[in-house]
């Protein structure tokens, strides 16, 4: 009927278009989450990394592959801040305090205690993560910022090492 009164091919259909129906907010936050997750990933084995704590549920990925550490923080004080054991790929965590520096080699594992889920590490005090490939990193938290104190910001600074095969284990 459109061929005869109006001259139309009525076999041609409309140009496919945006579903008024779609919503595309989601698809933009889960871009936007994936960008801003990228800030807070360092891949190398050895660095210093700055970051804001109170952001991206306070995890931080440093390595990579299976040497890779997501390595989560908390809020406690402007002198201490929480480390958990909670990330994916993060078997337990241990404390060393007062470390100086970042030792070559990887502290006898049969010293240390790996029995708690979270730990409070002060300024100097390390931290040992052992990653669900049966491998270890270590940080040192070299300064915390609280905003609930006298600092403007969250914010926590920590140098780590990755340690590759020589200290790895088996996890079962």
């Amino acid at each position: 009927m459109l061929v005869h009164i109006y001259n139309i091919d009525d076999t041609l259909k409309p140009q496919k278009g945006f579903n008024p129906f779609e919503v595309r907010l989601g698809h933009d936050v889960i871009i936007n989450t994936k960008i801003r997750q990228s800030m807070y990933t360092n891949p190398e084995l050895t660095g210093t990394v700055e970051f804001d704590y109170s952001n991206n549920s306070g995890e931080y990925t440093i390595g990579t592959g299976e040497f890779s550490f997501t390595t989560r923080w908390s809020k406690a004080s402007d002198s201490c801040i929480h480390a958990y054991n909670d990330s994916p790929n993060i078997k337990n965590i241990s404390i060393i305090k007062d470390l100086k520096e970042l030792p070559e080699e990887l502290p006898a594992i049969k010293e240390l205690d790996f029995t708690s889920r979270t730990r409070t590490p002060k300024r100097g005090d390390g931290i040992v993560w052992l990653n669900t490939n049966g491998h270890f990193a270590i940080t040192i938290v070299r300064d915390i910022m609280d905003d609930t104190r006298s600092d403007s910001m969250d914010c926590l600074k920590f140098e780590y090492r990755v340690y590759l095969t020589e200290g790895s284990i088996s996890i079962s």
